[in-house]
């Protein structure tokens, strides 16, 4: 990093209570861990099991030498960060690449959903889709996430990453957090992971910091509590909230932890969990998990009202996308073909393959939808997503 610590963060650090603030500076100078999420789904239709050892999953990725997450049984640390840009099971949606402090959504929300009936999630601040793809991994089928992100530049990675990600119950909006609140209360679950100051993300990022100071704490706090008012009002009785930060000082976590119990009255469910990257290996991360008052009852008219919800917002249509369309005859490919494919360059498939629709995979994998014309194949992977430069 170019960029030192910031001098006034280290004094905030030095009041954390609890914290060995000389630990957690020595560490943020430190090279990041690195680590991928396996699909749950995904996983349990390729194998007919939800989790896996750290040797099967390597086994599964092509990667050597993984060790589970603690807290995250889909989780595993890598050692070493390989291109993951060319392992065509990226591009599949069979892992994605996230960092293990956030994987614990997760962890948390399936601990806590217990025997509650399907019905509609909600992520607020959702690009590029890490936590979505936890949320999906810990609900069970039935329920329909809505995953929204705010500022337009960021919403496509999004749509493109839990578009590969398989789960058919998603809409993608770009739509500010106050819009999805009007509807009322209409999810069971609401997740946000908040704009925070970013404080623990300055062993990765140099813009953290760069713009790290007390003014933007401040700032954020107060932006976080417009979030989450939109949350608790869009959360039906009975629902759960997750609130997360990636930071570490009280005003932007603890702060915000009281004032959701006092101001909402809203149930703390279990201490919030921090993630420290002196203690725990993954970057900084605080999260905190609720019950709002009341019974939980299925909102009338549920998919009506979301529809009429949706209507007033922007939501983002995926591109024509016939992956996993079981009708499709499949043609397994090798690493070269599959990497030919997702740039979207001409592929020569088989002599044998049949003519007509097709879906490439590769081990098996299902890649994206080709036409075999037998002397050559229109491959029909969409264009926004082809792997540039590689």
């Amino acid at each position: 990093m170019e960029t030192a610590i910031p001098e006034g963060f280290k004094q905030m650090a030095s009041a954390l209570p609890g914290v060995d603030a000389a630990a957690l500076i020595s560490a943020l100078e430190t090279e990041p861990e690195v680590s991928v999420k396996l699909n749950r789904r995904m996983v349990r239709r390729l194998t007919g099991r939800e989790f896996l050892t750290a040797g099967e999953a390597g086994d599964l990725l092509g990667y050597a030498g993984l060790e589970p997450v603690p807290w995250c049984r889909s989780g595993f640390y890598l050692p070493e960060r390989p291109q993951f840009t060319l392992n065509p099971l990226l591009h599949a949606g069979l892992f994605y690449v996230q960092d293990a402090s956030s994987m614990v959504y997760e962890t948390m929300l399936g601990e806590h959903l217990g025997e509650m009936p399907p019905g509609l999630a909600l992520d607020l601040c959702a690009a590029p889709g890490g936590k979505s793809t936890s949320m999906l991994n810990a609900l069970p089928d039935g329920w329909h996430l809505v995953a929204n992100e705010y500022t337009p530049n960021r919403a496509p990675a999004l749509l493109e990453n839990l578009t590969k990600w398989g789960y058919p119950d998603v809409t993608v909006t770009n739509s500010a957090t106050g819009r999805l609140a009007t509807g009322g209360p209409l999810f069971s679950v609401v997740a946000v992971d908040a704009p925070c100051s970013g404080e623990g993300m300055m062993r990765k990022e140099e813009t953290a910091r760069t713009q790290w100071s007390p003014g933007l704490v401040k700032q954020c706090a107060a932006l976080q509590r417009e979030i989450l008012s939109d949350a608790v009002e869009a959360l039906l009785p009975g629902g759960l909230l997750i609130f997360s930060t990636c930071t570490f000082n009280t005003t932007e976590n603890d702060d915000n932890v009281a004032w959701l119990q006092e101001y909402h009255g809203l149930e703390l469910l279990e201490q919030p969990r921090r993630f420290m990257p002196h203690i725990t290996r993954g970057e900084g991360l605080f999260a905190a998990i609720f019950r709002k008052p009341g019974a939980l009852a299925p909102a009338r008219n549920a998919e009506k009202r979301l529809q009429k919800l949706l209507a007033g917002c922007r939501a983002l249509t995926p591109p024509e996308f016939h992956r996993d369309d079981p009708g499709l005859p499949t043609v397994d490919v090798d690493l070269n073909t599959a990497l030919d494919y997702l740039r979207r360059m001409a592929v020569t498939l088989p002599p044998e393959t049949p003519r007509g629709p097709l879906c490439v995979t590769y081990k098996n994998v299902r890649l994206g939808p080709v036409k075999n014309l037998g002397n050559r194949a229109n491959n029909q992977y969409p264009k926004e997503w082809r792997i540039r430069n590689l």
